[in-house]
């Protein structure tokens, strides 16, 4: 079978990451699909400075790996897209070179891909390592501690829509390793990008696979794949960003769900899970531009987005612990209307 095309692509965009790459390429190499050429690797490499290069001359000696290598770093975006292009597999599944696969996952995999060949998006169900340990060498499967369940259903199952799966988790689609999808789907869902605006600018960029999965494969089969196939380590390269994701692109993308039919009341309820403590400290921080992406949060946006779910105290909380000019009856304020808020806004606030 090794001249046979793959059915599925393993994309591994990859930056400094050796130990971590290497870990994940042995979860892979180690399983029969990719034996027998059902499995292939395409890693592209964003001018690594950590001796990724020479692992991966090293690997290309003892694999059919697929490696391409960057001169200069050309940001994660253009990076994703020349592991999908190098491919040559129906499937892609996008993972993170920090991700690693669990033992034996593959077999069934595979199985699901040729059984539910009209299915159009797979959702991948993963496991989430919080340990925070670092390694000094590459790890397997089943030496890492703390394993927990993204989702604690485990069930195989099909969807008549894509968008019904909305209501599995609330970053759905997000995650690039919990995706399965054709090829030729993740290829034009590269042309939503827009590479002359920074990756958290848009959610378009941050998250174009899952704007393009909402606007057109909402309506058409899926499939849930609820045995957790994949481990993906809590550490976040874009921590810097996490508050302007979770307060805004999260945000935007719900609106996306429910222009594209998704479950009006599936959404509104992760809209206000947004709104706990940990979310109003985000919104702060972006106010008083502590965390990065600052410059492209909008807040007369994420009131019109939000506008019900905070509480006139709620919000004057917000504005008090801002900075915002001292003496102004805040909740009298905030009765009128949205409009007007901007206005109001660029006139009374002290960043």
């Amino acid at each position: 079978m090794n001249n046979i095309q793959p059915l599925l692509s393993i994309c591994i965009p990859t930056n400094n990451r050796r130990i971590q790459l290497e870990s994940l390429v042995n979860s892979i190499v180690t399983q029969p699909e990719f034996k027998t050429g059902w499995v292939e690797i395409s890693i592209s490499d964003n001018a690594s400075t950590d001796g990724t290069l020479e692992y991966l001359d090293i690997l290309g000696k003892h694999y059919a790996v697929i490696v391409n290598i960057n001169k200069t770093n050309l940001g994660p975006v253009l990076n994703f897209q020349k592991a999908i292009e190098n491919s040559s597999g129906k499937y892609v599944w996008l993972l993170g070179s920090d991700d690693l696969l669990a033992d034996y996952c593959l077999k069934g995999i595979i199985e699901t891909l040729e059984k539910e060949s009209d299915c159009e998006y797979f959702m991948i169900n993963n496991l989430y390592w919080f340990s925070g340990e670092t390694f000094t060498q590459p790890y397997k499967f089943r030496e890492i501690p703390n394993k927990l369940p993204r989702v604690e259903d485990y069930s195989h199952h099909r969807a008549n829509k894509v968008s019904e799966l909305i209501s599995k988790r609330s970053d759905a689609f997000t995650p690039m390793y919990s995706s399965i999808m054709t090829r030729n789907h993740w290829l034009n869902a590269f042309k939503i990008t827009e590479p002359h605006k920074h990756t958290f600018e848009t959610i378009n960029n941050c998250s174009f696979f899952a704007v393009y999965i909402a606007k057109n494969l909402f309506l058409k089969p899926g499939y849930y794949y609820g045995t957790p196939a994949v481990l993906a380590s809590h550490t976040i390269g874009w921590e810097h960003y996490r508050a302007l994701f979770a307060i805004q692109r999260l945000a935007d993308l719900y609106d996306l769900w429910i222009k594209n039919s998704g479950n009006k009341s599936i959404v509104m309820k992760y809209k206000k899970e947004l709104f706990g403590f940990t979310h109003k400290q985000m919104v702060i921080q972006l106010l008083r531009r502590e965390t990065g992406g600052y410059q492209y949060f909008s807040f007369v946006k994420y009131l019109r987005q939000f506008y019900g779910i905070y509480s006139i105290s709620d919000l004057f909380d917000i504005f008090k612990r801002c900075a915002f000019t001292d003496g102004v009856d805040y909740k009298l304020k905030f009765r009128i209307k949205l409009s007007r808020i901007k206005k109001y806004i660029l006139k009374n606030i002290s960043l």
